[in-house]
């Protein structure tokens, strides 16, 4: 059975910050809107996407997905399963 689906992605997907998104956690700087950037800082290298949408504050839901595929394509965050073996988790 495939796995369930949200929006574009996989709920079982598991995804880490990037160097870049580690970045623009520690500079605290303007590159990220606010509820784009409170999305990155759930991103823990351990919860699968529906759990992050779980974690989320109820404001944040119904566009996690969506900013996710953001933080995705931006660089921010990659698949932990698509990582290097040599690359530590978070």
């Amino acid at each position: 059975m495939a796995p369930k689906q949200t929006g574009y992605m996989s709920k079982q997907i598991i995804y880490v910050k990037t160097s870049k998104g580690e970045a623009e956690i520690s500079r605290r700087s303007n590159d990220l809107s606010g509820d784009i950037k409170r999305t990155l800082m759930l991103v823990d290298g351990k919860s699968t996407a529906d759990e992050l949408l779980k974690h989320a504050a109820p404001s944040l839901r119904p566009t996690v997905a969506s900013m996710l595929k953001q933080l995705l394509s931006g660089g921010y965050i990659q698949d932990k399963s698509k990582m290097g073996s040599g690359v530590a988790p978070q």
